[in-house]
């Protein structure tokens, strides 16, 4: 019983346990989903608006970059330029232009003859740079990758190009501006975001333009190796993924957006660590606290366990001592205490009810006899045996044999007569068949009985000590004429028992 109790406590623990668990697991992974869809969704949302932020630039730029090249135009010749009243023309629009640097004018040799970070410079040739070599040869505005200039500083700058024309078609010069690279990456700090993203542009060859933060350390790297440039842009023009950057080695959630006429290409990405942060945070919060609960669960079982054993033990203990009480200790079966507490009980029941109820009384045959010649043991043994061959023959749940006193027995039947009558003739056979030697007896070379029947069916009676009274009168009949029979109160006192009493 308290092996089954302990597996029964240790089975609902386990349920409980594994129901919380898998539910707070299930928690934890719609919380990782909801975290992953809105950190995708936030670098997507940081795309879009570099996008704006990048296409606004661009479009002062080229206003700057028309200007100059209408003062270019305008201009006897380049060395004019150089000249205070149209170096501060350009040093104005550089200084009107927000993230602008330097403006520069390129002769067709690539020669910088001017620029507006100082009037009296030396010229120098930058015809090795790309921004040059490509506004000359493609003969339209060109976006170059971030590089250090060689202007005083070493500023790390992107620069815009664009080519000067003549009214023949004769190339007049290259006028360039030098933006400084924070221009189109760092404005999103200002909206405050908590995930710390990083922002880079591209060019479509996969050449760095901007990126924050690390510019300093990525200037004049490539990403042309990642994913964007090598499957998804050849998919689809924006989206979302998982980002390795083969640049820094870091995993990102990430969302990229093609600028195709810009020849850009725009990247947010936020680490992993960072993306995870909070989600991290909850899942330990709710851990902590469903563990808590599940420990004090846990204590409140073990409290309960503990009580219901100790209930369950001093109900064992009691049911031991009812049994004790109410059973016979040498045969087992019931002893006289509860015969008189079951008596009294059915025949409360037949006075209410009118139904019958019979009692068997039946006696050893010349046990004296056999218990001084076989020895007390066998006597023991001997009535273990007969109490159990009465036993056997009960057939309904509310029937009762006991133990009356000494060799007597006593049986209490809810039938009628003959029910009675074929039960104590089937327990007389039953005690016989145990072919139990008794060379001593004076019914038989076997231990036999003597039964009395007396039931209320048959024979009006006042109260139970008369039904009581009438077996005991029917097992001395029986005794007195020759043993190991049946004898029944009907036949023997007719309807007026007490009359002859």
């Amino acid at each position: 019983m308290r092996s089954s109790l302990k597996f029964k406590a240790a089975a609902l623990v386990f349920i409980i346990t594994a129901s919380v668990t898998c539910a707070v697991a299930l928690e934890a992974i719609l919380d990782f989903q909801d975290a992953e869809a809105q950190n995708y969704a936030t670098a997507n949302d940081i795309t879009r608006v570099v996008e704006r932020q990048t296409r606004d630039t661009i479009t002062y730029v080229d206003h700057t970059l028309d200007a100059v090249s209408t003062v270019v135009e305008a201009s006897p010749s380049l060395e004019t330029i150089r000249q205070p009243a149209a170096w501060r023309i350009l040093r104005s629009y550089c200084a009107t232009l927000i993230g602008c640097h330097v403006i520069g004018v390129i002769d067709s040799d690539g020669q910088l003859i001017a620029q507006t970070g100082n009037l009296n410079f030396t010229p120098y040739d930058v015809s090795d740079r790309r921004y040059f070599q490509h506004a000359r040869d493609s003969k339209h505005r060109y976006i170059d990758m971030a590089v250090v200039s060689r202007l005083p500083g070493n500023p790390i700058l992107v620069t815009v190009a664009k080519p000067v024309y003549d009214s023949a078609g004769k190339l007049l010069a290259v006028v360039a501006v030098g933006l400084e690279t924070t221009q189109l990456t760092s404005f999103y700090s200002l909206f405050g975001f908590s995930v710390a993203p990083t922002v880079a542009i591209y060019k479509g060859d996969g050449s760095l333009v901007a990126r924050n933060p690390g510019m300093a350390e990525y200037v004049g790297k490539s990403d042309a190796q990642s994913k964007i440039f090598t499957t998804l842009l050849r998919r689809a023009p924006a989206g979302i993924y998982d980002s390795l950057s083969p640049i820094d080695g870091k995993r990102r959630l990430a969302a990229y957006r093609s600028l195709p006429d810009l020849d850009l290409v725009i990247f947010a990405g936020i680490e992993k660590s960072s993306a995870f942060a909070s989600w991290k945070v909850r899942t330990v919060r709710r851990l902590v606290i469903v563990a808590s609960m599940l420990v004090l669960i846990w204590g409140a079982l073990v409290v309960a366990y503990r009580a219901v054993a100790e209930k369950s033990i001093l109900r064992r203990a009691n049911t031991r001592l009812d049994d004790l009480a109410s059973k016979d200790p040498l045969t087992g079966i019931g002893n006289r205490r509860i015969f008189d507490s079951m008596f009294k009980h059915d025949w409360s029941a037949h006075a209410r009810s009118g139904a019958p109820l019979s009692l068997v009384m039946l006696d050893v045959d010349c046990f004296k006899l056999y218990n001084d010649h076989y020895g007390h043991v066998a006597g023991d043994t001997c009535l273990q045996k007969i109490a159990r061959a009465i036993e056997a023959s009960l057939q309904r749940k509310g029937d009762l044999a006991a133990r009356y006193g000494g060799e007597e027995f006593v049986v209490l039947l809810d039938c009628g007569y003959e029910g009675a009558c074929l039960i104590a003739e089937q327990m007389r056979t039953r005690v016989e068949q145990l072919q139990i030697p008794h060379d001593f007896s004076e019914a038989s070379s076997v231990v036999t009985a003597s039964f009395g029947v007396a039931s209320t069916e048959s024979i009006h009676v006042h109260n139970s000590d008369d039904l009581i009274g009438l077996a005991d009168r029917a097992l001395y009949a029986a005794k007195s004429s020759g043993r190991n029979r049946v004898e029944n109160a009907e036949t023997l006192f007719g309807c007026n028992p007490v009359s002859q009493a």
